[in-house]
């Protein structure tokens, strides 16, 4: 498998559609998120690191929000300073979501929350629950994609007023 794809997990068969890519409501607000999780779980989500790789001109590898680490995916999702106060509650929601969860089951591992975050179902491979999986879809998977939604969303706007800043300033 590509290294891109490390977080796609047993939960894909040919054929198929992963349970990222579905939506238990017909909410538009909920299906419009469903591009960025995809993305991210695929490893097609563009940040400075792989910017840096597919640019000739070599760009800097350093996060543009918070400078102080290369932006990879799990500096993204769990470090970067400058969206830590979106990340904060969502996070430790999707914790509890996921003790609560690993308890109810007995599952008797421990998880990576930057694993949980990327594809909440990546440890379903293992226990071949269709209870399991149904909580996923109602109580982690949403919370998981609004996390992710958010964080891309900020982002976005931190950077677009960092251009703006910089447009003026050359003016």
């Amino acid at each position: 498998m590509f290294s891109s794809l490390q977080y796609l997990g047993g939960m894909y068969r040919i054929g198929k559609c992963h349970p990222t890519a579905t939506t238990c409501s017909a909410n538009i607000r909920d299906i419009s998120r469903i591009p960025i999780r995809l993305k991210i779980l695929t490893g097609s989500y563009i940040l400075q690191i792989k910017r840096a790789v597919f640019n000739n001109t070599n760009p800097d590898q350093t996060c543009m929000l918070c400078g102080k680490s290369d932006e990879t995916l799990s500096h993204f999702l769990l470090v970067c300073t400058e969206l830590e106060n979106i990340r904060m509650t969502l996070t430790r929601e999707i914790i509890e979501v996921c003790s609560v969860l690993f308890a109810k089951y007995e599952l008797n591992t421990k998880f990576d929350l930057l694993t949980i975050l990327i594809n909440p179902y990546y440890y379903c491979s293992q226990w071949n629950s269709k209870n399991l999986i149904s909580d996923i879809d109602q109580l982690l998977e949403p919370l998981c994609r609004c996390l992710c939604y958010k964080l891309h969303a900020k982002r976005y706007q931190l950077l677009d007023i960092q251009t703006r800043t910089i447009r003026k300033l050359a003016k």
